[in-house]
């Protein structure tokens, strides 16, 4: 499935860059696009603002980030967030608890197939390039 999307409600000096024929996204309105994803809400609005700061800023904290601040672990405020109010993807928005819960489902499956593959290499049956 294609990831769509809608800037036209959004500040335009943030999304795009250049004139004309060589307008193209931002680097960073592209991150908050394939962001949606990440953070599971399809429509930043004024009312998610909020939200969508704090999953963006969890994902940072646990190393799981799309869209990086820098590589310091610094932390999105609302203000750098704001400008995408109005975005619209078509990602399916979960509640937080929906969620969290993903995202440690997958967190639990990586760990436990690292660790499948360590017990595999400790038996001589296959290494492990982590």
């Amino acid at each position: 499935m294609s990831l769509n999307f809608d800037l036209t409600r959004c500040d335009p000096a943030a999304c795009f860059k250049g004139e004309g024929d060589d307008r193209t996204l931002t680097t960073f309105a592209e991150g908050m696009i394939w962001s949606t994803m990440a953070i599971d809400i399809g429509d930043l609005t004024a009312k998610n603002l909020d939200e969508v700061v704090w999953r963006l800023n969890f994902l940072i904290s646990i190393d799981r980030a799309v869209l990086r601040k820098d590589h310091d672990g610094s932390y999105y405020t609302r203000d750098e967030i704001r400008p995408f109010v109005g975005l619209r993807t078509n990602v399916s928005t979960k509640t937080r608890k929906a969620w969290l819960k993903a995202v440690f489902d997958s967190i639990e499956r990586n760990f436990n197939y690292s660790q499948q593959a360590r017990f595999r290499e400790e038996a001589g049956a296959l290494p492990v390039t982590a």
